[in-house]
């Protein structure tokens, strides 16, 4: 039986796309652009994402560019947008198993998945 589908989810393709990094200089390095809505055309880069020990994702982003004048990373609403964007990339990569997961401070050393919550 298949899952109900949530018309309220954002959806890679839909409501954003990756794209490859024109500033950062290594070949990982990824932004989203926003694709509908009313920050169409927004352009972010995550920074640091981390699960709390409470279990919550913590992220940080960069806005780099919008059509929105005075749109800015202290803006709650667009925080909240982006982490529900956050959270569909993160779920997405650990269901097709692409999600690599890395402890802090050692880059060779993978920690076992966390269950995150996605109220963010």
């Amino acid at each position: 039986m298949r899952s109900p589908i949530d018309v309220n989810k954002v959806s890679e393709g839909i409501h954003y796309e990756i794209v490859p990094s024109t500033e950062v200089a290594y070949e990982d390095a990824w932004e989203v652009r926003m694709l509908e809505g009313i920050y169409v055309e927004t352009l972010i880069r995550f920074g640091v994402i981390k699960v709390t020990p409470e279990d919550l994702l913590s992220f940080n982003y960069k806005i780099l560019s919008s059509p929105i004048t005075d749109l800015s990373e202290g803006n709650e609403d667009f925080t909240n947008h982006v982490g529900s964007i956050l959270a569909d990339i993160l779920f997405t990569a650990e269901s097709t198993g692409t999600l690599l997961k890395k402890a802090v401070g050692t880059p060779s050393a993978s920690i076992p998945a966390k269950e995150v919550n996605t109220e963010i």
